[in-house]
């Protein structure tokens, strides 16, 4: 056995998947198969060992004990790389092949050593096993059937399920000369492993091979968790002799004990502290109170080492993210989860998340600990108070370049920073909900995800801010979850009846439960928690948070063209001498019409007022700052003088999850949910007539939203919203959803927050979104659009892994891929644009010159039919290939297109449209990123 090696020297040395190493080179020694077969293994047992939670769950499950999943699991990791032993991955080194062999080969290497392990064991190693007994349980054709499932897991270390080369070609595969040299070794090992490491009391199969499928999923993920582990030279330095398997052995195991702990994955305990005093003890020091449902939230007691599904339902500013942590804390008390992640809509609003997530979460678990923070998203490491985090955690000089393709993390190893998809390993993860999806879609690595996800809570923020397409992936990620005995929690301002109960049926089946059916949600208020586990389903309504209910008046501004709409909103802003002293926003449905609208309210104002402009369609350096400018000149602390005069005119990045308080809002017509987020941000916390906080009732006046909309017509023609609004008529494809919010706008005129009368938040959503009545002339466009929901469904289903299935590639209805080629969104294919700035002599930077230079901080997103290529000479080509190599991912995943400066804070360069004719990129300061001229 000491004749095969396993790992050279070459190979990445440490916290990532090895990769095949090249034919003919050879430097830095080896290490021996048989070695690293056991690192993992030694990984493998403690980690398990360590998990707790999550073990007891799965053995329960499975009806085994836990010491005998951990035994089953530890031997099956040790025969992980067997596939190695083959003489065609033996000979990729033919050097040393020679050195270790005595003898030179020819032997070619067709198929990856993953998929030769499972030639292996469906050729003799299943037969071995059964035969000789390794497990209680394992014998017939059933034994067989769980033995298959429980492979699948291990021969897909490499991040996928695998497909067999068929074992009628094992021996051909493993000895090409006729011989039985690779196979002796190969079965010596694993004989010699079966006697090493399970009991004299051999450790039962699980029986249930259903049961267990749903199962091998996170299992599948954790082997390659401890693979990557098992694999880094810095705890496991390469061996090229030893003793002997036994000794080897027991070094292998304090090694895994180490490594396991320098890499922050094991669990620290959570803290015993209870209540919103406990957890949020200085604002109880200040003399908060805890709001309703962050009081259900301090009082639930979740049954023990099992899954729920909690989803809180409450207005705008009430405290929902707060009580999410509660009942997170609560389920971590419980035993039914190790850790949480917490799922954003968009990377804005993971990072604003991140900032009120790093003050907590270290009160939420025991005092000693050091629980490790990730921030999930492809900004991850430009995040510049995540950066902070990671220097001070870790004592990196602070102009130490960090990979810009993966997450930093703070309170945990550097490791933990080499691969975004370690983030749902850390103890608590804040990202956006694409990664999370990713999990249950057919990419590379996905069952790490779910592993991750799997010991935690899930909590999804906004999780009514999806299409079809996402809010099918989302139920398909709730299944998975529950079906691992996650538990989740959800939040939302704005959820119609029939998205709840899709997101408990979803639960419920992954659960194992008795379907969710419509008649048992009973319930119409609102606010509201709905707390789910296999077999109970709660609906307990709340008090709102308010003292008295809040009245919101619906001013509607009936506009017959696109010039009207402009004209009546700068006049609504611009002529009102009071404003001059207050803080406004208009939020407009297009990025064109919000810069049309800037534009027209400075020329209208002149110097005496300040426009902000506020879009995605900016690098990520300017849209941070504006993001940041915003939050200060309005967030909860903002001053009467930061705030005088101030206009911010913004798209629907605005609506959500961030923390702002405008005194005046005006909006166009956007669908009832949308409107209602909208709403969040007027007047949000209580001010003073001049706009200081104050705790006094709220002394701004009657509050009233300002909405643009159609000229109302019962019998609406066809136009009726693409005439004046021709953009937006694209954005909100379903009209005649869009005419249903303006009737109910009209009907009541206005909206309660903390009352359940027919105005209130669950009336308007169902009067939009339970009801399907549209005029004649809207029939086509809301008929069209839901036509193209039902298909995005249907596209979700098919892109879905079969959760009930198992991790087995023949299996699954499409294979794995790499990210990119699997979306966890749909709508027109875009570009990433990285905008490089070129110097009088030929030199090249990002066009930004954030705190740390960050290629990705220059960086703009568009419809790749607008810039699908550049246009450059040679000499520009030239230049630009030399500015990839300074960027580490070289490149790959973006347009790097050269600029040049053209006035002040303005550059410009060339490109080609999908149709490809050349055009004029510009990108000009304070507006965006300009195809010939138009946002």
């Amino acid at each position: 056995m000491q004749q095969f090696w396993g790992k050279t020297g070459r190979q990445q040395a440490s916290g990532g998947a090895a990769s095949e190493p090249d034919a003919g080179q050879q430097a830095g020694g080896y290490h021996l198969l048989v070695c690293h077969c056991l690192d993992v293994a030694a990984v493998t047992r403690v980690y398990w060992q360590a998990l707790g939670g999550l073990r007891r769950r799965f053995a329960a499950r499975l009806g085994v004990r836990e010491d005998e999943l951990v035994d089953v699991l530890t031997l099956m990791m040790a025969l992980h790389d067997v596939g190695k032993f083959a003489e065609g991955f033996q000979n990729l080194d033919p050097a040393l092949f020679a050195r270790l062999r005595g003898r030179q080969s020819g032997a070619s290497y067709p198929h990856r050593h993953d998929a030769l392990g499972k030639a292996a064991w469906e050729a003799w190693l299943l037969d071995v096993c059964q035969g000789e007994g390794w497990f209680d349980g394992a014998q017939g054709r059933a034994g067989r059937r769980v033995l298959d499932v429980l492979g699948e897991g291990v021969w897909g270390h490499q991040g996928m399920a695998v497909s067999t080369p068929g074992d009628r070609l094992a021996p051909q595969l493993f000895d090409p000369r006729g011989g039985r040299e690779a196979q002796d070794a190969l079965l010596e090992f694993a004989r010699a492993c079966a006697g090493l490491l399970l009991p004299a009391q051999r450790p039962r199969l699980p029986q249930d091979r259903e049961a267990l499928k749903p199962l091998t999923w996170a299992i599948a993920g954790s082997l390659v968790l401890c693979d990557w582990i098992g694999s880094d030279r810095d705890f496991f330095p390469f061996h090229e002799s030893i003793p002997s398997l036994e000794s080897y052995w027991e070094h292998a195991l304090s090694r895994a004990a180490e490594a396991l702990q320098a890499k922050g994955v094991l669990a620290t305990p959570p803290s015993q502290v209870r209540g919103f005093d406990g957890l949020f003890h200085e604002l109880a020091a200040a003399g908060a109170t805890p709001r309703p449902a962050q009081q259900w939230a301090s009082d639930w007691a979740p049954e023990p080492n099992t899954g729920h599904l909690v989803i809180i339902e409450d207005e705008t500013g009430s405290g929902k993210t707060e009580a999410a942590w509660l009942a997170t804390h609560a389920l971590l008390r419980a035993g039914c989860a190790e850790g949480v992640y917490i799922a954003l809509p968009t990377t804005a609003t993971a990072d604003a998340m991140f900032a009120r997530v790093a003050e907590v979460y270290p009160r939420m678990f025991a005092a000693s600990a050091t629980p490790s923070l990730a921030l999930a998203h492809g900004r991850a490491a430009v995040h510049r108070g995540f950066r902070e985090l990671v220097v001070r955690a870790q004592g990196i000089p602070d102009d130490t370049r960090l990979d810009e393709d993966a997450p930093s993390e703070a309170m945990c190893a550097q490791w933990l920073a080499d691969d975004r998809r370690l983030a749902m390993v850390a103890q608590v993860g804040v990202g956006t909900i694409d990664q999370a999806l990713l999990s249950v879609l057919p990419v590379r690595y996905q069952a790490l995800r779910l592993f991750g996800l799997a010991r935690h809570v899930l909590v999804i923020d906004e999780v009514h801010a999806s299409d079809a397409y996402v809010h099918q992936l989302v139920q398909a990620l709730i299944t998975f979850h529950t079906a691992q005995g996650g538990s989740v929690v959800l939040l939302s301002a704005t959820l119609p009846k029939q998205m709840r109960l899709e997101l408990l049926a979803a639960a419920r089946t992954g659960m194992g439960g008795p379907p969710i059916e419509a008649r048992e949600l009973v319930q119409a208020h609102f606010p509201l928690i709905t707390s789910l586990t296999r077999d109970q389903l709660r609906e307990d309504p709340i008090p709102s948070a308010r003292e008295e209910p809040l009245r919101t008046g619906i001013s509607l501004l009936e506009v017959a063209s696109a010039d009207e709409a402009l004209m009546r909103g700068v006049a609504l802003l611009a002529e009102d001498e009071v404003l001059a002293q207050r803080c406004a926003c208009w939020i407009r449905n297009t990025v064109a019409d919000a810069a049309e609208a800037a534009a027209a309210l400075r020329a209208q104002l002149g110097p005496s007022r300040e426009v902000i402009l506020f879009h995605a369609r900016m690098t990520g350096a300017e849209r941070g700052a504006i993001e940041r400018e915003v939050l200060r000149r309005t967030g909860k602390e903002s001053t009467p003088a930061q705030r005088a005069g101030l206009i911010v005119v913004a798209t629907q990045v605005i609506e959500q999850s961030l923390d702002l308080d405008f005194d005046v809002m005006l909006t166009d017509l956007a669908p009832i949910d949308l409107l209602i987020q909208r709403m969040g941000r007027l007047r949000r916390h209580r001010r003073d007539a001049l706009g200081a906080t104050h705790a006094a009732p709220d002394a701004r006046g009657a509050r009233q939203l300002h909405v643009l909309a159609p000229v109302w017509c019962e019998d609406a023609p066809a136009d009726w919203l693409r005439a004046p609004f021709p953009r937006a008529a694209y954005v909100y494809p379903d009209h005649g959803q869009m005419w249903r919010t303006m009737r109910a706008l009209r009907r009541d005129g206005e909206i309660f927050l903390g009352d359940v009368s027919g105005a209130c938040v669950r009336g308007l959503l169902e009067d939009v979104y339970g009801d399907t009545e549209v005029p004649d002339g809207l029939q086509d466009p809301s008929w069209k659009a839901e036509v193209e929901a039902l298909s995005a469904k249907h596209l979700a289903q098919l892109n879905t892994l079969r959760l009930e299935a198992g991790y087995c590639r023949e299996q699954q209805q499409a294979g794995w891929a790499l990210d990119v080629h699997t979306p966890t969104r749909l709508g027109e294919p875009t570009t990433t644009v990285r905008l490089v700035a070129i110097g009088p002599r030929g030199g090249s930077d990002p066009m930004e010159h954030a705190q740390d230079e960050r290629w990705t901080m220059s960086e703009v997103r568009l419809r790749r039919y607008r810039l699908e290529d550049a246009h450059h000479d040679d000499a520009t080509r030239t230049i630009i290939e030399k500015a990839k190599e300074k960027m580490p991912d070289r490149g790959k995943f973006c347009l790097c297109l050269a600029v040049w400066p053209d006035g002040p804070d303005a550059w410009a360069g060339q490109g080609v449209n999908s149709s490809g004719e050349v055009v004029d990129v510009r990108y000009e300061r304070g507006m965006g990123l300009m195809i010939n001229g138009a946002l």
